[in-house]
């Protein structure tokens, strides 16, 4: 069976480019990073590269302003107390933490590199720190100053129409006035700000004891924000997230409470009037643990509402991960450890792949080569003596299979219970002929294959999740049209 899901990461294309980003119906997960510290502290499986990638376009970044024993300024991530193995940007110091496993600002300046259709809406939150705001806003506004990072961001105060924000970040700030588009701050109630510099309607119950009762408070917002006028000044912001009361209360968690409120908000979607859809907005959505399923519903109702006469210019395509959109008997983390993206240089194509196949567990590993036979580099590569330099895994325990010519194409296998089985590549200028399938799995077995591509500008980058003993059980690809 093919993977026909959508391709997520450039469906803001459909969108109409003098829509009002308040207006377009968009996918959320609050606190964007919270990925680690356990039950209570995590809202996410996904890092925000990854959620970028199944059609996020709503971040909720809580940062703590750091300063590391040399004396440098940064901005760590946290979840109240909780640090989360991620800092805001890469260029500035985090001495203090070099294990540190991601850095969100290069992931979004990344993913609209790689998606200019598409903008980013993020709200900058402070976490975990309590320096004044003169002080905080400086250190972001230095950052997001740079020059290498200037062009990306949209700092304005006015809400912008999407044409004029594709291939930003658009920053929303409860901070304080003066740097993005002002929210301000609430705390556990239903926020309405109808005039002043805000004009924003807010939904947050967040420490509702109960999922049903959190679920009413949810609904009725929605039901809210979609029966404004398609004129409506107001930005409807609802949080789908809850964490219960806080502690000594010995209750549920946020993963309680999405399994309870995401299977309803699905419902919900599912059951819209879809013949009056144009012009509706059910606002900004933020969740946690969205799957891309959910996700997906909700960019429907997006491109439903304020369509394009002319889609915006796609130059990239990305098949969908195949575990995320199937049912499959391995339990993948999602950790950050186990995500690992082949990313080639614009003026390099691919000339070779090599994997490493071990009956009973597929394919354990991989590395690709461009056509001036130079190994292309993995976010974190891994090497022995027997097998070189560039793997995506530090597993070498099996048989190598190796396709070599100038290939824009590539398909993953899937089978459930083993993760990627097999790969099989295309070569420029073979028209629908694909390469032989390099290991000895047969296409019976398969219950998945990614879509193919005709990608007239070759692989952009290839992506792997790999697990344990299991090997690599998870991939995509993203295809420069």
């Amino acid at each position: 069976m093919s993977n026909t899901q959508p391709i997520r990461c450039s469906w803001m294309a459909a969108i109409d480019d003098a829509t009002l980003i308040s207006r377009i119906t968009l996918p959320g997960t609050h606190d964007t990073a919270a990925l680690h510290g356990g039950p209570t502290a995590e809202c996410q499986v996904r890092s925000p590269l990854q959620q970028l990638q199944i059609g996020i376009r709503l971040l909720d970044v809580r940062l703590c302003y750091f300063q590391s024993k040399a004396g440098g300024l940064n901005f760590s991530l946290h979840h109240g107390g909780t640090y989360q193995w991620a800092y805001f940007d890469q260029t500035s110091d985090y001495s203090d933490n070099p294990d540190c496993r991601e850095f969100v600002l290069q992931d979004c300046i990344s993913f609209l590199t790689d998606n200019p259709t598409e903008c980013i809406v993020m709200c900058i939150k402070q976490e975990n720190s309590d320096v004044d705001t003169s002080t905080f806003m400086a250190l972001f506004n230095a950052i997001a100053g740079k020059d290498s990072f200037k062009n990306f961001f949209y700092l304005g105060s006015a809400v912008p129409g999407l044409g004029d924000v594709r291939g930003k970040i658009v920053v929303v700030n409860r901070v304080a006035e003066g740097t993005g588009i002002f929210w301000g701050s609430w705390d556990k109630q239903l926020l309405v700000e109808d005039s002043g510099s805000r004009n924003l309607d807010v939904e947050d119950h967040y420490a509702e004891a109960f999922a049903a009762n959190k679920w009413d408070y949810v609904r009725d917002h929605l039901n809210k924000a979609a029966a404004a006028p398609a004129a409506a000044a107001t930005w409807y912001v609802t949080y789908a997230s809850c964490a219960g009361p806080p502690a000594p209360s010995v209750l549920p968690n946020p993963q309680y409470y999405a399994d309870v409120i995401n299977p309803e908000l699905a419902a919900y979607f599912t059951t819209a009037s879809w013949g009056n859809l144009p012009g509706m907005c059910y606002g900004s959505v933020y969740m946690d643990f969205p799957s891309p399923a959910l996700t997906g519903q909700v960019i429907q109702i997006a491109q439903a509402a304020y369509p394009a006469a002319v889609p915006a210019t796609v130059k990239t395509a990305t098949t969908p991960w195949l575990f995320d959109e199937y049912d499959g008997s391995i339990e993948v983390s999602h950790d950050y450890g186990q995500n690992n993206r082949i990313a080639l240089q614009s003026t390099a194509d691919v000339g070779k792949i090599e994997v490493l196949y071990q009956g009973g567990y597929g394919i354990i590993n991989l590395r690709a080569w461009d056509l001036q036979n130079n190994v292309i580099p993995p976010d974190t590569g891994y090497s022995d003596s027997k097998h070189g330099s560039g793997w995506v895994a530090s597993d070498f325990d099996g048989e190598s299979c190796m396709a070599s010519g100038d290939i824009d194409g590539i398909q993953f296998a899937y089978q459930g219970g083993y993760g990627i089985v097999n790969i099989r590549v295309h070569l420029k200028g073979q028209g629908a002929i694909w390469e032989n399938w390099l290991t000895e799995v047969k296409p019976s077995s398969f219950n998945y294959v990614t879509d193919a591509f005709a990608a007239g500008g070759g692989v952009h980058w290839i992506g792997t999740w790999r697990q344990d003993k299991h090997g690599i059980v998870d991939a995509q690809c993203c295809y420069t049209l």
